[in-house]
């Protein structure tokens, strides 16, 4: 099997999260999504879908959420919109952001969402600063709201503050977190974003045996 860092056959991308083993691997499983983000194809964002739809932990639906935005699909914003109701609450969290980084294709989304009591599940400066970025600015958000008079009224009472204190994940070191929690060490964590020796090109294919 050829190293996971060196595949960039689109059509590989489904083998490889067939590899998806059921039991916790955090080393394995995080490198096969390393693999995937780097093919980068419409066919990717589909099977990364089958992923956040299927799994459980909330750490890998986040990092298969942030790659599914790097991926060419053409309708993030309506199925990420499905999932502002998901039962996970620190899952929904980043999907709100998500939908923020998709600029204003995703603004009517945000606001409808804003209207919502299943809003309030969302700390407000979060909101305010994700639909501040998702309209590209204060004043182009104010100039949505003038023709929604719903949704004027809402935005009539936020703070907006500069600048970007928010991401999809809860805080900046949360995949070493988990990581750490998994039994990895600092070193382990780190050497998960190195290519393996070439002396030794069939690491990741025993990785892969083992897990199976």
């Amino acid at each position: 099997m050829p190293l996971l860092e060196n595949i960039t056959d689109p059509d590989v991308s489904e083998i490889l999260l067939r590899l998806w083993p059921e039991r916790e691997d955090f080393g394995l499983r995080f490198r096969i999504l390393l693999a995937v983000r780097r093919l980068a194809q419409p066919e990717t964002g589909i099977l990364l879908w089958d992923l956040i739809s299927r799994e459980k932990a909330t750490h890998w639906r986040l990092l298969a959420l942030e790659i599914f935005l790097e991926t060419p699909a053409t309708d993030k914003a309506s199925r990420l919109s499905a999932l502002l109701l998901d039962d996970d609450g620190l899952f929904r969290r980043g999907v709100v952001w998500a939908l923020a980084s998709l600029g204003q294709k995703a603004l009517p989304v945000l606001a409808a969402f804003a209207l919502t009591p299943a809003s309030l599940a969302i700390r407000a400066p979060l909101l305010n600063e994700a639909l501040c970025r998702s309209a590209g600015g204060g004043e182009q958000l104010l100039l949505y709201a003038s023709v929604w008079p719903e949704f004027d009224r809402w935005l009539r009472y936020r703070i907006f503050t500069d600048g970007q204190n928010y991401d999809i994940y809860p805080y900046p070191d949360y995949l070493l977190q988990k990581a750490l929690a998994a039994g990895l060490s600092r070193r382990e964590w780190y050497d998960l974003f190195r290519q393996p020796r070439k002396k030794d090109p069939h690491i990741l294919s025993r990785q892969v045996e083992t897990a199976h």
